[in-house]
């Protein structure tokens, strides 16, 4: 395992022919949405800083955030199919958002369904069926359901997988449910009580596929785990290969060095703000104790 910056990233695109994996800075692609690749090769979205990169079951629709920038990406006609997640991506800080299928919505309209996980809430476009888990998750979830609410995997079908700051709640397909050599059902029970970060994805037209990115609640250790198609899963391992090498860990070290600088260098900013706030104080009291010597004001004490 590279001893840094191992991000992991994959896209599933709309058939077995569409795909992308990512590992530390690098990337290996077929035939994915040209727009969201050329986000990706000018650096806009450079995989060891994705955040999180989620994609609809056409391809056509997808939305991703650098982590370094805090900048979001996304599709040219984004704005014009599913105007409420810019909406809030312009009104709050993103924490995850998720894409899934065209189903009949909440209001009875068909569209597309989706989440969106903000700083201090969350929006959701249900089907009527993801509406049934959610409803059934605010009975049983305690606390702040707002807070603990995390988002929404969507997958294959109606499958999908709620996720909570110390948990997820998984609604599966009946044969996969019903399957205990599943790869998805095994893997969900072996991370019973986890949470899933962002990042973790479902494939929709398969769901013995996907990547899970686990976090323990309480140690915060964090696992992945994934099954893909086996040209994705060789991509993968080859990748990884690549991060491990003396090349892209210099690499790793040179920015990991020039981000330390930054944060030094942003303490160092705020301390001499800090001093200067301090200063005016001082003098606005010194103001003020002069003010009642002379005039018969009040000094009010600022610490």
């Amino acid at each position: 395992m590279p001893s840094i910056h191992p991000n992991y990233v994959a896209v599933f695109g709309p058939n077995p022919e569409s795909w992308l994996v990512g590992h530390g800075r690098r990337y290996a692609s077929k035939n994915l949405n040209s727009e969201l690749m050329k986000e990706i090769s000018n650096n806009n979205l450079p995989i060891h800083h994705v955040g999180f990169l989620t994609m609809d079951p056409t391809g056509e629709r997808w939305f991703g955030r650098n982590d370094d920038t805090g900048t979001c990406y996304f599709d040219d006609n984004f704005a014009k199919e599913l105007p409420d997640i810019i909406e809030i991506a312009k009104n709050h800080k993103i924490e995850a958002v998720t894409l899934g299928p065209s189903a009949t919505l909440i209001d009875g309209q068909t569209g597309t369904s989706w989440s969106v996980r903000y700083q201090n809430g969350f929006q959701v476009v249900p089907s009527q069926t993801i509406k049934a888990s959610i409803q059934q998750a605010q009975q049983t979830i305690t606390g702040d359901f707002g807070n603990r609410f995390k988002g929404i995997l969507f997958g294959y079908g109606q499958s999908h997988i709620l996720s909570f700051d110390t948990g997820f709640a998984p609604l599966l397909n009946e044969q996969t449910a019903t399957d205990p050599d599943h790869p998805l059902f095994k893997i969900l029970a072996e991370y019973k009580g986890w949470t899933l970060l962002p990042g973790s994805t479902l494939c929709h037209w398969d769901d013995r596929y996907f990547m899970f990115l686990f976090k323990h609640p309480k140690t915060s250790q964090v696992k992945v785990h994934w099954s893909l198609p086996n040209e994705m899963h060789q991509q993968l391992q080859d990748l990884m290969q690549l991060t491990d090498s003396p090349e892209d860990q210099a690499f790793f070290q040179k920015e990991q060095a020039t981000k330390l600088a930054k944060q030094s260098a942003l303490a160092h900013l705020q301390f001499q703000q800090n001093l200067h706030n301090m200063t005016l104080d001082v003098m606005k009291n010194a103001g003020d104790s002069m003010k009642l010597a002379s005039g018969g004001y009040i000094s009010v004490q600022k610490w």
